[in-house]
């Protein structure tokens, strides 16, 4: 028995879905700033212990290891709250100016660092706004993908053009993907009339386009190609479906 149509087959979904990460992809690279070795043993390590760990890691690398910091980052309520890490990593012959990270505090996830009191408040500004930036975007392309794929279902859009009716972004991420939008270029009111959205996807839509239309604004800004000397990302458990 054949299953019923949806807007999207498992192909091209995956191909909205791609576009989507690449977004989010190059929207992170934007708001990263360098921090280095310095910075984060002033941000997260107890002074006590700086001489100490600097100079065990300067004795001993380049080693082949990664070496790993797990730093908390508080989540907004209005996000939902809870907690998400930012995992800083770096490798010894790469980055000589570095440090050893405490196993209690940093060293991983479930004893994630956080920001000591005795940081200049320059340098605690600096990386709360870019965290803060990050949690924002993950969220904002978590959110994206979550409507994307609520609505993608045979129960409510069977068309590419019901879709389109309900959240007009679908055609920028379509054309991210490379896929043709001449059929959906205009909102059908035939097409919409026959969709019931799910309750709680309406309050998404609005925001969600709101997102793409703000990345839409990004577009000419060139992305950093330098790699940063600490590389990080953003780990968090956003929903999705």
């Amino acid at each position: 028995m054949a299953l019923p149509p949806r807007a999207f087959n498992s192909k091209l979904a995956q191909r909205v879905t791609q576009a989507v990460v690449s977004m989010e992809a190059r929207q992170m690279k934007l708001l990263k700033e360098q921090f280095t070795g310095s910075d984060l043993l002033k941000l997260f390590v107890d002074p006590e212990h700086h001489y100490t760990l600097t100079m065990a890691y300067q004795l001993c690398e380049p080693s082949g290891h990664t070496q790993e910091l797990f730093v908390k980052c508080e989540v907004p309520r209005e996000l939902g709250g809870g907690v998400s890490h930012i995992r800083f990593h770096w490798y010894g012959g790469d980055t000589p100016n570095a440090f050893y990270v405490p196993y209690l505090a940093g060293a991983m996830p479930d004893h994630g660092a956080t920001v000591r009191p005795e940081a200049s408040e320059d340098l605690r500004q600096r990386f709360e706004q870019v965290s803060q930036d990050m949690i924002q975007a993950s969220f904002n392309f978590a959110t994206v993908l979550r409507v994307f794929r609520r609505l993608n279902r045979s129960q409510v859009c069977r068309t590419q053009a019901q879709m389109r009716y309900h959240w007009p972004c679908i055609v920028a991420l379509m054309s991210k993907a490379g896929m043709d939008t001449d059929h959906i270029a205009e909102p059908s009111t035939r097409a919409g009339d026959m969709v019931v959205i799910p309750r709680d996807v309406v309050p998404l839509l609005q925001f969600s386009n709101n997102v793409i239309a703000r990345y839409a604004l990004t577009a000419d800004i060139p992305v950093p190609e330098a790699k940063l000397p600490i590389e990080y990302e953003l780990r968090e458990n956003f929903k999705r479906d």
